[in-house]
């Protein structure tokens, strides 16, 4: 007999070669195992409720779709998670603090149904909450009992302008207000001497009024009480102030707001928004402002420098400094991809942005742009060849949610499929050390996802139910989707098989070098078959082979127990017998409960002379 050994699994997930070609240290399928620096394929954890609606204080009448989550930090060493929940119509919000039992219903709201998922950001005086373009902008400080408030806009240009003099010297970008006091104020562009009268300042909101003989010019800024925003779909706090994108949808050059509007609030206060701290990103080109990150650039030799990226469908801005700084300026970066999936796009130190683009998941650096989705490819974009995956949904493609995993660092993205009705139950995991991918599919559907601090201990991955009004946590140590009763169903596809392509294969066996993925819990569970003093729980093995000459096969199942394990060791074999004939074929391994994947190996050997089947 001849064997065929497979082990080092750190490239995990490659789905996008060729059935005969797949490389080394590779698998074309992978669902719900995450791969390890020691080349191993480990069982992903489980999920459990931390809290759910029964018996909160949220109305009752809602859809108890959670579709945003977020933490605020009230005071130092407290903290709070906070839901958004959206009824069956989606016009109907409200905002819950999840921390308490029961929940607290902090306030409710009314606005158009959300265009993306509605996003909560962490600000420094509570959070924000921003739903749409045309939606109010709430806030929330965070406090017990406080109330959910409207931003509206404290900005009073009075109190940056300086009253116009005469024969005074005004540089260019100067403000005043006339001393009669109009109820405007007014920008100088170019500077100049005043003249020795005060002009007549017109009242249009971005006219031009000349004053004196040096070419000195007062452009209207509007008025010296501003305007609320009008709705905001993004948001993000940046060097001390909250910076709100897509800012109302028709674009308005006078009031600059549009759905590529950018606002940024003054320092340290969320609620004023100076009318001159206001700009757009490729205003006209066709595009919304599709997201808010901030980052940090560092080059070779350069101190890093903090630096705001906003995205559009199709491009990608970099705004260096902040308004009224003399290093301020927005540039487009060379790249044609942005972010079609707002919530998607997370920074990760050392990595850059993560987002979805129209050309697979890419990652900006503040230098270059790159696709790292190529291994994936055909759970993205439909490929004919490959029916068995599912596809996700790009008329839904805008609700793609993702998250940060601490343990082990991933990126995680869940995304609609086909069929799925727009609920997320695929998770796309990129793992940072081994820059691979892997799959985990749920068994129930979410509509968020964050990672939340927790006191002494390493940061929680959440996620929010989409129809059950439930807050879960993942990849947390737990067994079992919610409960060790229902433990997790994991499944790996071989590469394709064969001795020789030429002729028939005889295929005897498959060996799985395993070991016990994780001890139960002091109770111990029921149906261990293990008799040493550290009860494991019970993991189920089931094998399908198919053939390029059928597309059935034979099945077996079996307890992971004692028999094959070595005395008083958690590492041991599984002997999987085939007993087929094929020209080539792969193996579809299935199971449930907590495992680690070592290494496999396939006997297998062309057929010797005379008959010995017929391929199945």
């Amino acid at each position: 007999m001849m064997g065929r050994q497979f082990k080092d699994f750190k490239k995990l997930l490659i789905a996008n070669t060729n059935r005969f070609t797949q490389p080394e240290g590779s698998l074309p399928r992978i669902s719900n195992l995450l791969g390890t620096v020691r080349g191993s394929l480990v069982t992903c954890d489980g999920t459990r409720i931390i809290s759910s609606v029964s018996g909160s204080g949220v109305t009752p009448g809602y859809a108890l779709k959670l579709v945003a989550l977020g933490q605020v930090f009230p005071i130092a060493g407290s903290s709070s998670i906070v839901g958004l929940f959206v009824d069956a119509s989606g016009t109907n919000y409200t905002v819950a603090n999840m921390s308490t039992d029961p929940w607290t219903t902090v306030g409710t709201f009314t606005g158009n149904p959300s265009t993306y998922p509605p996003k909560i950001t962490q600000t420094m005086s509570g959070v924000i909450f921003t739903t749409d373009y045309t939606n109010t902008v709430y806030q929330w400080s965070g406090v017990s009992g406080a109330p959910l408030e409207t931003v509206t806009n404290t900005f009073d240009a009075s109190n940056v302008s300086a009253i116009w003099e005469s024969l005074a010297t005004y540089p260019p970008g100067s403000l005043v207000v006339p001393q009669s006091g109009n109820g405007y104020f007014y920008l100088a562009s170019p500077g100049g001497i005043a003249g020795s009268s005060e002009p007549s300042f017109s009242t249009t909101p971005g006219s031009s009024t000349p004053d004196g003989v040096t070419g000195l010019a007062w452009i209207n800024e509007g008025s010296i009480t501003a305007e609320a925003p009008p709705g905001a779909m993004h948001a993000i706090y940046h060097e001390g102030s909250v910076w709100l994108g897509g800012v109302g949808l028709l674009t308005d050059t006078l009031t600059v707001t549009g759905s590529s509007a950018i606002w940024m609030s003054d320092l340290e206060d969320l609620q004023s928004y100076n009318p001159l701290n206001t700009t757009y990103i490729g205003m006209e080109d066709g595009q919304r402002c599709t997201g808010l990150n901030s980052m940090s650039i560092a080059e070779f030799g350069i101190a890093p420098q903090s630096a705001l990226v906003g995205f559009k469908e199709y491009s990608t801005y970099q705004l260096m400094g902040v308004f009224g700084s003399s290093n301020f300026a927005i540039a487009q970066a060379q790249t044609n991809m942005g972010c079609v999936a707002p919530r998607t796009a997370l920074f990760m130190s050392g990595v850059g942005i993560i987002r979805m683009s129209h050309l697979g998941v890419a990652v900006f650096d503040g230098m270059r742009d790159r696709v790292i989705s190529e291994e994936i490819r055909p759970y993205l974009f439909e490929e004919w060849s490959e029916p068995d995956i599912p596809l996700i949904d790009w008329n839904n493609i805008g609700q793609g949610i993702a998250s940060i995993v601490a343990n082990p660092p991933m990126y995680v993205m869940g995304m609609p499929t086909v069929g799925s009705n727009g609920d997320i139950y695929t998770l796309f995991v990129y793992d940072f050390v081994l820059q691979s991918w892997t799959i985990v599919n749920l068994p129930f559907a979410i509509s968020s996802m964050a990672q939340v601090i927790t006191e002494n201990n390493q940061p929680m991955t959440i996620f929010g139910g989409s129809s059950d009004g439930t807050l879960r946590r993942w990849q947390y140590g737990d067994n079992g989707w919610d409960s060790e009763s229902t433990p997790v169903q994991w499944y790996f596809r071989t590469p394709e098989l064969f001795a020789d392509p030429q002729s028939l294969n005889y295929y005897r066996w498959m060996q799985l070098r395993v070991k016990d993925g994780r001890s139960a819990p002091a109770s111990g569970v029921s149906g261990s078959s293990m008799t040493d003093n550290n009860p494991r729980l019970p993991v189920t093995l089931r094998y399908e082979f198919l053939s390029l000459n059928s597309q059935t096969g034979g099945y077996n199942t079996g307890l992971y127990g004692s028999s094959f394990y070595q005395p008083n060791s958690r590492e041991g074999f599984v002997n999987v017998g085939i007993n087929r004939m094929a020209y080539s074929g792969y193996i579809n391994m299935m199971g449930t409960g907590n495992i680690e994947i070592q290494s496999f190996s396939v006997d297998m050997q062309p057929q010797p002379g005379g008959t010995l089947g017929r391929p199945v």
